[in-house]
Parts: C-alpha cells; structure tokens; sequence
C-alpha cells in the first residue's frame, strides 16, 4: 500500500496513514500529525522542492516524480512521489518507496555497461533477426552499431544490409545464406566485407548457432569485426608468397 499524507496550506501535516508512517519508518501517526512536511527531506531535496516542483504544482494542481526522503533514523530513500494541490491551498502526497526498483534498474545499467564494454574491447556485437518480416527486421546491441558506424536509433534490416552496406562482390552470396536461413535449410555463417556508414572499409563474421525450423520467429545470432585477423592472414599470405619467390 502506499503511503498517503495531507498537509493544509501552510504545510503542516493533518492526516497520514498507516503505510505513510511505515514508509518513513516512523512508529506513530502522531509523530507526523502537527509537524511540517520539511522535515521529510533533507536540503538539496528541499531546493528541487522550491525551485522545481512546488512551481509547477501551484501552476498545474499537480507534480509526479521521483526524490529522495529521510526516514526517521536519518537514512535516505527513493520515492516515487505524487502531490495534488486543492483549491483551499492543501496539498495531498502519495508516496511510494522505490529503493528496490531503482536498485535493479541500476544493476541493469551496469550490466549493460559492461556489456557495452565487453563488445567494444572484442569487437563484437549481438543481434536478433525476424524471420517472418520480409525485409529481416533486426534488434542489435551496442556492439553491433559500433561496427557498422551507425547511430542506436537506426532500425536495420537484412536488405538494407545487403544493398547499402555489403561489397559488391559479396552481395549475391549473402543474400543466398540469408535465403537458406529464412527457408529453415542452414545456419548462417559468413564472413563479408562492408563499407561503414562513416565509409570505413571492414571485413565482419556473421554467425547463428542453430538452423531455424518451421515455428521460429526470431533467430539470434553475434556478429564480430575480423578486419585485423583478415589483415593479419593476407600480411602472412604475402610473406610466404615473397619467400616461395626466392
């Protein structure tokens, strides 16, 4: 349940109920009741309080977001909070304590962080393809983007892919694997060679792990940039041919 308070028009607080108490870890309603709703938060959640939130709420009636409070043995908390202005100036809050959501969000944050890092230092992306939309919608991660020089809000596709960013020379037997993967015959995997949105020259390994059936709709798979080993193998190709020359 969610805390609920109501304060008059100076500020002071006339009515709390049971989970509002609770939420702020106090034991008696009548610890609330006669006090001044200040002294729920702590200076820098009271500056937000006058500069931003207390404007608005006079203006609109209404104010919804997220502060922090102070529980009565001085710890802090998330709250997603409430307020609704009445026409004698009293104020009614909701509040609701958030810790445990913001906690996971941001657990969620460093995951994704550091699966952004993993991606970048190895070169390598994750994407997920819709079989059944014509143009092969996909989903890709940071990794992916990062290869192909694209900003995070372009939707790519499988033919955008083939027609604006795969070689020439490479076209025609990517877009065959992609049949094949489509129609439930194989797997895809290839190694090609792009031109970047920035125009960068790269080669990249596209790969998914099974051959989809009849009832897949999404088929996920990991796309890595081999430039460097591609490089690397031509490099040694050359020596050996110079030394067989000798």
């Amino acid at each position: 349940m969610d805390g609920m308070g109501v304060t008059d028009k100076e500020g002071v607080i006339r009515y709390v109920n049971r989970a509002h108490v609770e939420v702020y870890g106090y034991d008696e309603k009548d610890e609330f009741v006669g006090e001044h709703w200040k002294m729920l938060y702590d200076e820098d959640t009271l500056a937000r309080f006058e500069d931003e939130i207390l404007p608005e709420l006079r203006e609109t009636g209404y104010w919804r977001g997220e502060v922090v409070g102070v529980r009565k043995d001085g710890t802090e908390f998330e709250q997603g909070l409430s307020l609704s202005m009445m026409d004698d100036g009293s104020i009614t809050c909701v509040v609701r304590d958030i810790t445990e959501r913001k906690e996971r969000e941001r657990e969620l944050e460093r995951k994704h962080n550091l699966l952004r890092r993993t991606e970048s230092l190895a070169r390598t992306g994750g994407w997920e393809l819709d079989v059944d939309e014509g143009e092969g919608k996909m989903r890709w991660t940071d990794g992916v983007y990062e290869i192909f020089e694209l900003p995070s809000d372009h939707e790519p596709t499988v033919e955008e892919i083939i027609t604006e960013f795969c070689h020439p020379e490479d076209e025609e037997r990517i877009r065959e694997a992609y049949r094949r993967l489509r129609e439930c015959e194989d797997s895809f995997d290839e190694e090609f060679r792009i031109t970047t949105a920035e125009g960068g020259f790269r080669w990249v390994h596209a790969r998914t792990d099974d051959v989809p059936d009849d009832e897949t709709e999404k088929v996920r798979g990991a796309v890595r940039d081999v430039t460097e080993l591609k490089e690397r193998d031509l490099h040694l190709l050359r020596r050996t041919e110079r030394l067989g020359d000798t």
